[in-house]
């Protein structure tokens, strides 16, 4: 019995260090991915022990606005009419200024339904802005076109810009505001949403373009629909 007692007490004194022995291992594994994780980030200027992580001053922020058309629309969009649709502030009675510094198209999606049956209903959208000389080396220009015959589906077509194509590209309001992006072909009662990436002013300072208004009430935010807003308007703000 006592040989059996004492086998029993030195296999548990080796299981005993085994554990031991593989803690220390997973500890001091640890400490050196830590050390490893340490000096890469100090490499690549995100981390320093006796400063404070950097940070950009001015991010990008995302919104959406949606337009619903009264009246069958065939129109070029320019940065101009995306300025105004965004919209801004009534800084006097006369003057809107953009409430951020500048725009991109993220993504243009549009919807229109049948209103007369035995009449299809199209929607399209088509990139414009394309180099009008020989070559293009900007990108591609894309047409995207659906036909609704049904009541229950509407004909639907939706555009993510090419970032090297007008369309896509940033636009702050200094020059070539009446540049055309794209091209909608939309019936009455469309809808169409316009999703664009805006950086805000804090930084920069306000954006160079302006937009005439009337009779506006000072310190107001307000919109307007593509092509001053004939024959449509923007859903959920203030149009003027």
């Amino acid at each position: 019995m006592f040989k059996i007692k004492k086998q029993k007490s030195a296999k548990k004194n080796a299981d005993h260090k085994t554990r031991q022995s593989t803690t220390k291992r997973s500890s001091d594994h640890q400490a050196l991915q830590r050390l490893v994780d340490a000096k890469a980030a100090t490499k690549s200027g995100n981390f320093h022990p006796m400063k404070p992580r950097g940070f950009e001053t001015n991010g990008v922020i995302t919104l959406k606005r949606r337009l619903q058309f009264s009246a069958a629309t065939a129109y070029v969009v320019s940065a101009q009419d995306i300025f105004n649709v965004m919209g801004g502030c009534n800084v006097s009675a006369v003057l809107n200024v953009p409430d951020y510094w500048e725009f991109r198209l993220k993504k243009v999606e549009l919807w229109s339904w049948l209103t007369t049956f035995g009449t299809p209903v199209a929607a399209a959208l088509q990139d414009l802005g394309i180099d009008s000389g020989e070559n293009d080396f900007n990108g591609r220009a894309t047409l995207v076109e659906d036909v609704c015959n049904s009541p229950d589906f509407p004909a639907h077509v939706k555009m993510l810009p090419v970032p090297t194509t007008p369309m896509g590209s940033w636009h702050n309001g200094a020059a070539a505001t009446a540049v055309q992006l794209f091209k909608v072909f939309a019936a009455a009662n469309s809808v169409m949403d316009l999703t664009c990436e805006l950086v805000q002013p804090y930084f920069f300072g306000e954006n160079q373009y302006t937009r005439v208004v009337v009779g506006a009430s000072v310190g107001t935010h307000t919109c307007l629909g593509i092509n001053t807003g004939t024959g449509n308007i923007v859903l959920g703000v203030t149009n003027g």
